[in-house]
């Protein structure tokens, strides 16, 4: 029992030094403040009828505090202190966002407006040229105008877009974390891609010049490269929300999202076929990666490579009459080949010592 007696006033002792050390070096806690700030935009998005700003919380206080901001549909998330609001065309909206530490609370609010009269124009510089209805751009077409791709220059992956000879260069996305594998929709009007700015890799669409960041899928698993069909209404993927990768199709929305293979073993990296009919992956079902195809509602799942060394990242030629592929079967190393759309007349293309040729793109 005096044991007991003497660490609990030796415990209490110690708390009272420290309270009386931190009052005197002046590690005292400080209030939470927060103003809120526009640092992009706004810009308007005609496929959508909305105004998109990006806004940034400037905060203080010790210990550093937790920002929270409206939780409204029209609210995105960019990182821990910013976020992408969309305000419909003649409308407004009040963003709101609090500062919390152990030593207070501080808010700020903000009104976004979305009716500007003929003061703020649409954007200068479109990334895609605008469609009308008598002339239907094609993926091709677009992807000739531009091209998206991720980079890590900014010390992790962000999306980016740029002219054919390189010039302009432009980051469409912006937060802490990563965005990678970015696709056309077919339309040119929107990007898909997938992104582990919510804690795991979810798939994400955009407006082609970044705006209307909008999350389709939501799981505590990944899922990742997405592929359009080609008239824009759906979307395939591979997901790891049943324990092993599968491959899932969704409405563009991401409404709709269904498992198509539904094997124990893992099925990734999703093709769509020129005319939409069929969809090309990778899959481990018979023991090593063999290339399959089916039909895009996941029936008629066929291999057609049949080999017993891997063979994967399948690409389609662009009248669906050719599948390109990856394959270590001759000697080991990594080589490229090509064959017809049903398996037949499988041939290297590539026969070199190098270690590996590999992630082939038709």
């Amino acid at each position: 029992m005096r044991k007991r007696k003497f660490f609990i006033v030796l415990a209490t002792l110690i708390t009272i030094s420290l309270i009386g050390l931190s009052a005197k070096c002046g590690i005292a806690g400080e209030a939470p403040t927060i103003e809120l700030k526009i640092y992009d935009g706004p810009d308007y998005s005609e496929s959508d009828n909305m105004y998109y700003y990006r806004i940034e919380a400037t905060v203080t206080g010790i210990p550093d505090p937790e920002v929270e901001f409206s939780t409204e549909d029209n609210v995105s998330p960019l990182s821990s202190e910013r976020v992408e609001v969309g305000v419909e065309k003649d409308d407004s909206y009040d963003l709101t966002a609090t500062a919390t530490n152990p030593s207070g609370t501080a808010s700020a609010s903000i009104t976004l407006e979305g009716d500007f009269g003929e003061e703020v124009a649409e954007p200068e510089e479109e990334v895609v040229e605008e469609v009308t209805e008598e002339e239907e751009v094609t993926k091709e077409e677009i992807s000739g105008r531009k091209i998206i791709f991720a980079s890590d220059r900014d010390s992790n992956f962000e999306i980016y877009v740029m002219n054919i000879d390189g010039s302009n260069q432009t980051r469409l996305t912006n937060n802490h974390a990563l965005d990678s594998n970015p696709t056309w929709s077919p339309g040119g009007n929107k990007i898909a891609f997938f992104t582990d700015r919510d804690g795991n890799e979810e798939i994400y669409i955009m407006n082609a010049n970044g705006t209307g960041q909008t999350r389709l899928t939501n799981n505590q698993s990944l899922d990742a490269f997405p592929d359009w069909s080609p008239d824009s209404s759906k979307i395939v993927f591979e997901s790891f929300r049943d324990g092993n990768l599968e491959i899932y199709i969704m409405n563009a929305d991401g409404t709709g999202q269904t498992n198509l293979t539904n094997s124990p073993a893992d099925d990734s990296r999703p093709d769509w076929s020129p005319d939409g009919s069929k969809i090309i992956f990778s899959s481990h079902r018979d023991g090593n990666g063999e290339i399959y195809v089916m039909n895009a509602d996941g029936t008629g799942q066929n291999n057609l490579t049949n080999d017993p060394i891997d063979d994967s990242f399948s690409d389609w030629s662009p009248d669906g009459s050719k599948i390109v592929f990856e394959s270590n079967r001759d000697g080991g190393n990594l080589e490229i080949y090509v064959m017809n759309a049903d398996g037949t007349g499988q041939t290297r293309l590539i026969n070199n010592q190098a270690p590996n040729d590999v992630y082939p793109d038709w």
